[in-house]
């Protein structure tokens, strides 16, 4: 949910800490995803765009992924929580 390769970032402990803080860990953690994306637009708020040597690396679209990926699940918190999202269930199949 956060695409994190590694715990340089967000640790174990760090995500457990955030996901508990949501009413005892009770509270889908579409919330916390929410944050962790608004978190992370934040830290790529002041990335610019670099141009050099025929190289090129967009770094501002890295903020502009992340706010996509914070509405994506700030989405879906909202739909959890006025009940219009639903899990996926699955049903046994059989063959009449």
């Amino acid at each position: 949910m956060i695409a994190e390769p590694d715990e340089t970032t967000y640790t174990d402990a760090m995500l457990s800490a955030l996901i508990d803080g949501y009413a005892g860990g009770t509270v889908p953690l579409s919330r916390a995803a929410r944050d962790v994306w608004y978190q992370k637009a934040a830290t790529y708020a002041d990335l610019v765009d670099i141009s050099e040597g025929g190289s090129q690396r967009k770094n501002g679209d890295l903020h502009k992924r992340a706010l996509t990926m914070a509405e994506l699940y700030a989405g879906q918190a909202t739909a959890e929580d006025t009940g219009a999202f639903r899990a996926t269930r699955i049903a046994r199949l059989s063959r009449g």
